[in-house]
């Protein structure tokens, strides 16, 4: 991914790019009555249901299981590569701004070819939570595959981690 090393050094900003999941199954029970042997495929369906779900949260729990931030933020990153190009990209697109950090980032991550962002750079983007933020969300939530990606770093909890 173009932007990779990018995302992972602006995770913090994700924080903002928050949404809500919710999830619906059927149950599988018919009340303690059997069918003879018959099959609707209703119980395969509701386990298939189930076993997605369970991969699902094992791939959040993979990732809420990193010991430090960044090692959170490139494991969603990476179970979530279009998200994270997405939510990349929006976050490249604010920072690069005049009047954000279009200087201090020229250099290296709003370069005609992006580097990988000095001290200055991360300084001054680690503080635009407040002016991309909004931004940021917006374009996420316009994007499945950034809403999925931006859940990850929320029930990860990659934002509290050191």
């Amino acid at each position: 991914m173009k932007y990779a090393a990018v995302a992972v050094t602006l995770a913090l900003l994700a924080i903002a790019c928050t949404t809500t999941t919710t999830t619906t199954t059927t149950g599988g029970t018919d009340g303690g009555a059997s069918d003879g042997g018959a099959s609707d495929g209703k119980a395969e369906d509701d386990k298939g249901n189930e076993e997605e779900e369970e991969e699902e949260e094992e791939e959040e729990e993979g990732c809420g299981g990193e010991a430090t931030q960044q090692g959170c933020a490139q494991c969603c990153a990476a179970t979530n590569q279009a998200g994270a190009a997405v939510y990349s990209n929006a976050v490249l697109a604010c920072a690069c701004k005049a009047e954000n950090c279009q200087t201090e980032c020229a250099a290296t991550a709003c370069a005609a070819t992006p580097a990988q962002p000095d001290q200055a750079c991360n300084t001054c983007v680690n503080g635009l939570q407040t002016a991309c933020g909004q931004e940021v969300l917006t374009a996420c939530n316009a994007n499945q595959d950034c809403a999925a990606f931006a859940t990850c770093l929320n029930t990860s909890g990659c934002a509290t981690k050191p």
